[in-house]
């Protein structure tokens, strides 16, 4: 029945009308899948880079490490794994001597800005790794750490708000031009449809060519 009611309403709607809103809905549709690619090749990207940083960070950290993990320095451990917590991605970062005496600092936490939703859906896991520390092959302990990609994702989420801002007010602009530019070309077959209306009806003129026509 609903579906009945629409085709009427639909069928009873204008041309230049039908047509705007049509083309709003094909406009709606590309800046979607748009939006929707960008995000995903936004995402792809945060995935490859997390990554990198882990091994980037296990790297530097077993090299900065190496000396005062030698000598037991563990004030200057400490110093060194809370500077490198300071990295946005830094979730915790700990170093664990042969003893299984273990030093962390954790990542400051930020205020989140993308929806849980959005979190969800974008599913970029934190990532783990560990690395021993060997001088001479002999194990001075070892480094772990945790990335996240929190700060990543509330990036892509600002970006995609704004860009869903700037597609929104192209639609807006593309959909008035297009209206205007429809109503103006389909005027004038608007009143020729109006015209035959008048006609079928017997209006076929007025004043002074009414009367010769009714003289007839």
């Amino acid at each position: 029945m609903l579906g009945a009611r629409a085709a009427i309403v639909w069928a009873r709607t204008g041309l230049a009308i039908r047509v705007a809103i049509a083309s709003g809905a094909l406009l709606v549709l590309i800046g979607v899948l748009l939006i929707a690619s960008l995000i995903h090749e936004d995402i792809a990207q945060v995935r490859r880079v997390l990554a990198s940083d882990l091994q980037h960070e296990l790297t530097l950290l077993t090299t900065t490490l190496v000396e005062p993990a030698v000598v037991g320095d563990y004030t200057r451990i400490r110093q060194t794994l809370t500077v490198r917590a300071k990295h946005t991605a830094v979730r915790r970062i700990a170093w664990t001597d042969n003893s299984m005496h273990v030093i962390e600092a954790l990542g400051d936490e930020r205020t989140p800005i993308a929806p849980a939703w959005f979190t969800r859906l974008a599913n970029v896991p934190d990532v783990d790794g560990e690395q021993a520390i060997l001088v001479g092959g002999e194990p001075y302990g070892k480094v772990s750490i945790r990335l996240t990609a929190a700060a990543s994702i509330h990036a892509i989420w600002a970006a995609a708000v704004k860009r869903m801002v700037l597609v929104a007010g192209g639609i807006g602009i593309c959909l008035s031009l297009t209206s205007w530019i429809l109503f103006r070309g389909l005027l004038p077959f608007s009143l020729l449809a109006l015209a035959a209306g008048r006609f079928g009806r017997g209006e076929h003129g007025g004043g002074r060519e009414g009367s010769r026509i009714s003289d007839c």
